[in-house]
C-alpha cells in the first residue's frame, strides 16, 4: 500500500523568522526599533520630558548590551560543546 505523501504548506513569514532567528533576540530589535522610533517621535512633537528621555536612552543602550552578552554566551557554549 502506497501513501501519498503531499508538500507541507509553505510557512509564514513570521514562522521563518522565528525559525532562523531566536525569538529573544528578534523580540530584542523589535523593541529597540520602537524604542528609536517613541523617542523620535516624542521628540518632534516637542513632548519628550526627562524621565523618557532616560528611560529611552537607558533602552536604546541596554539591548545592544544584552544582545553582545547573548553572542558571547553562545560562543563560549560552543567553545565548550567541541572540548
Amino acid at each position: 500500500m502506497q501513501r501519498s505523501y503531499s508538500a507541507p504548506p509553505p510557512r509564514s513569514v513570521v514562522a521563518r523568522v522565528i525559525e532562523i532567528y531566536n525569538p529573544g533576540v528578534t523580540m530584542l530589535v523589535a523593541i529597540w526599533s520602537a524604542g528609536f522610533a517613541v523617542r523620535t517621535l516624542l521628540i518632534r512633537r516637542g513632548a519628550l520630558t526627562q524621565v523618557a528621555e532616560e528611560a529611552l536612552l537607558s533602552l536604546l543602550l541596554v539591548v545592544p548590551l544584552m544582545l553582545v552578552g547573548w553572542v558571547l554566551l553562545t560562543v563560549a557554549q560552543r567553545v565548550t560543546q567541541k572540548k
